[in-house]
């Protein structure tokens, strides 16, 4: 809910809307410049008193803030509509332009016989080519080139209007959407039609591939922070050697005529791009290293290995430093004449066989360029040693770009003592949220800070609203998502795979996580983003600072009387989304739950709704889930539709209370969506608003009760701050 003036008030209120209280609609238009900010994932804070284990690089971008042209008022608006609402994804707005300038009075009439206007004065094509100079006297002006798609639109609405200042600082106006045109429709009649969606749009354009997510976490996946134990260290120990080279996967494909994109797949040495196998024991970690063939990421033969050799003795430890990363990792020894170990690599060869399909004794895991050292247990009459590694690493280096890659490779024969190598944190989110706002940061919606050096424009239009030097979200390396997101208070217990996200708009991603947390997510009149729970546990608003500042809670609400501002009203009750229980469960079928649905006309017919997900993996998951989707059903039973004159003090998400006789209205009803149409030809403004009934007070006279729910989903709201604490 937004803070209007008591004119704004009064000419809502007023029967008589004219004069200095008339409607008035504003819209400035500019260039669209997204801008890029870098970012170090190694400046994520520590999680659980341990260093997170995330490295690299990435970039953030920014398309609402830091614009770097200056907008410009559209004039000749004959009407706007918008459409926003909490059940879909991205607004809608259409504006219509007349495509005449009129010229002041006392000038001359222009040469082309259009007497005192200049018709087609905003295409963007005006007077460009020779033929549109001669024969209609045309030329080319301020507008050329500007009333095209992908240019941002800021729309403004009000009672009254100061047209000596810019729509920005007119304090009669509000802003009512940040919009990207779609498509622009020029008439032969003289009338400009844009077609426009919210900023949110550029969400649905970007995919989750390089460059929108950074090479280091791409392809993206998602595990919650965990503390991990690392292997034991040895203390005391013997000298650790470097064996001699003995070969490489690499080797079997000399010869083969392969190539990968823009060099040969392997030189006739057995190196590639210059890196050969002898370089993992050449002392030299800093500066040379074995890099593998080339691979795509899901090949069954996606398996790379360095392999050393040395005399008769005994091994216990290998030590080695990775290039790239991570990577799963595999240690084989060959003792005895054959090698040793239970278990064999799953590698399925394709064109070539490497032969890497052998036993091993050790697996695990390495991060990034890191050096770790691997205990085994005492192999006597040893005399090799390989190294192999999957789930390779994206070098983004020739057509096939996944590789594996080792700076150094050590031995040591005996190990004496160990102690333990304590514990690191792996994952990259602690609650669902942090996904979002990765998302978000990823497509457009990063908050920079003031070290950005970008000019930051707020609906004044000149108040610039940086990040303070330094500070930023925790769950993210560096400044904030520009609006407001709401902790969801849990996090996933399996991991968020690649086939979720990859390739896949940024906003289905964004859906996804929406689907499993019940919360809501749309861009607001300031291209902001809202991820919040419904604003449905209490009575009130939310309320924002001027410049996004955490919004407060508000008892205040508008009141929409039948005697002062309804002017029409449709009731419904609907049985279409009834459902007597709904379940929940995982696929498996090994985790469920049920919840008792709503229906306060029982009939007896059995309706059952159910949802299963990879990501349940508890009851009590279950039941939170199968109760909060409970609760959105049953918001669909009893419904309004009405009208008023348009207010922009009424958002999406908002409780507003109605009083109409006939219907016998006098509840607190939820905003679920508002279209507004603005006809500057007329003079008529108004909203058309789709509710839900909440009812008089939580939660003795509610659409629902949380504290009849089940116990896990009472504590999951006291969580998140929705009920009180015990």
């Amino acid at each position: 809910m937004r803070t209007i003036t008591s004119q704004t008030q009064n000419a809502w209120l007023s029967s008589w809307k004219g004069g200095e209280d008339r409607p008035m609609v504003r819209a400035t238009i500019q260039m669209m410049n997204v801008r890029s900010h870098a970012y170090n994932l190694a400046d994520i804070n520590k999680y659980n008193n341990s260093s997170s284990v995330l490295k690299g690089t990435g970039v953030f971008t920014s398309a609402v803030l830091g614009q770097t042209h200056q907008p410009i008022e559209l004039p000749n608006i004959k009407s706007i509509s918008w459409n926003r609402s909490t059940s879909q994804d991205i607004a809608t707005c259409t504006i219509v332009l007349f495509n005449t300038e009129t010229l002041p009075m006392g000038s001359s009439p222009d040469d082309d016989g259009a007497g005192f206007e200049r018709p087609g004065y905003f295409t963007f094509n005006r007077g460009v080519s020779t033929e549109a100079q001669s024969r209609w006297n045309q030329q080319t002006n301020g507008w050329k080139n500007m009333l095209l798609p992908d240019r941002i639109i800021r729309t403004y609405e009000g009672y009254g209007y100061s047209p000596e200042i810019t729509p920005e600082l007119d304090t009669h106006m509000y802003p009512s959407g940040v919009w990207l045109i779609d498509d622009v429709a020029y008439d032969a009649q003289g009338l400009i039609t844009l077609t426009c969606r919210d900023i949110g749009r550029i969400l649905i354009d970007q995919i989750m591939f390089p460059p929108v997510v950074p090479h280091a976490q791409y392809p993206a996946t998602w595990q919650t922070y965990h503390k991990v134990k690392n292997p034991d260290v040895p203390k005391t120990s013997s000298k650790w050697f470097r064996p001699a080279y003995a070969t490489d996967s690499n080797i079997p494909y000399i010869g083969k005529g392969f190539s990968d994109g823009d060099d040969r797949y392997v030189q006739n040495n057995g190196a590639v791009r210059g890196h050969h196998g002898t370089h993992a024991f050449d002392s030299h970690p800093q500066k040379t290293y074995w890099l593998s063939v080339g691979n795509y990421p899901r090949w069954s033969s996606a398996y790379e290995y360095i392999q050393g050799r040395f005399s008769s003795r005994k091994v216990r430890a290998v030590k080695f430093r990775a290039w790239g990363g991570p990577y799963t990792y595999f240690i084989s020894v060959y003792a005895n004449g054959k090698w040793q170990g239970r278990s064999k690599i799953p590698y399925k060869s394709q064109a070539v066989d490497t032969n890497a399909n052998i036993r091993f004794v050790k697996k695990g895991r390495v991060g990034k360029d890191d050096e770790i050292v691997v205990d085994i247990k005492d192999y006597g009459n040893a005399t090799a040693v390989r190294i192999t590694f999957t789930d390779l690493y994206d070098s983004g280096i020739g057509k096939y770009r996944w590789r594996a890659g080792v700076r150094d490779f050590q031995v040591n024969s005996s190990v004496t003592t160990y102690v333990s190598g304590g514990y690191r944190t792996e994952g990259n989110y602690g609650d669902y949220t942090d996904i979002i706002k990765y998302l978000c940061s990823w497509g457009g919606f990063f908050w920079p800070s003031k070290s950005g050096g970008n000019t930051v424009r707020l609906e004044n239009g000149t108040t610039v609203a940086y990040v303070p030097p330094g500070a930023r979200d925790p769950a993210l390396p560096t400044g904030y998502v520009w609006g407001f997101l709401e902790k969801v208070g849990t996090a996933g217990k399996v991991d968020l795979g690649v086939e979720i996200w990859d390739k896949k708009p940024l906003m289905d991603g964004i859906s996804y996580i929406r689907d499993i947390t019940n919360y809501l997510f749309f861009i607001d009149e300031l291209g902001r983003v809202v991820w919040r729970s419904p604003n449905i546990w209490s009575v009130g608003n939310y309320r924002y600072g001027p410049t996004m500042s955490n919004p407060v809670r508000t008892s205040s609400m508008v009141t929409i009387d039948e005697d002062q501002t309804l002017m029409g009203l449709t009731a419904t009750v609907s049985a279409r989304n009834v459902r007597e229980k709904i379940f929940v469960a995982n696929v498996n079928g090994k985790f469920g739950a049920m919840a008792v649905g709503y229906n306060p006309a029982p009939s007896g017919i059995r309706r059952v709704a159910g949802w299963t997900d990879q990501n349940f993996q508890t009851e009590k998951e279950c039941q939170i889930m199968a109760d909060l989707i409970a609760i959105r059903s049953m918001f669909t039973y009893r419904k309004n539709q009405l009208e008023i004159p348009g207010n922009p003090a009424i958002q999406c998400d908002d409780q507003i209370k109605i009083l109409e006789r006939t219907t016998g209205e006098t509840y607190i009803h939820y905003v679920d969506g508002i279209s507004s149409e603005f006809d500057m030809t007329t003079g008529r403004w108004t909203y058309s608003l789709e509710t839900h009934w909440l009812g008089e007070e939580p939660f003795a006279k509610w659409a629902f009760n949380p504290y009849k729910l089940s116990q896990e989903t009472q504590q999951y709201l006291r969580t998140i701050g929705k009920l009180p604490p015990l």
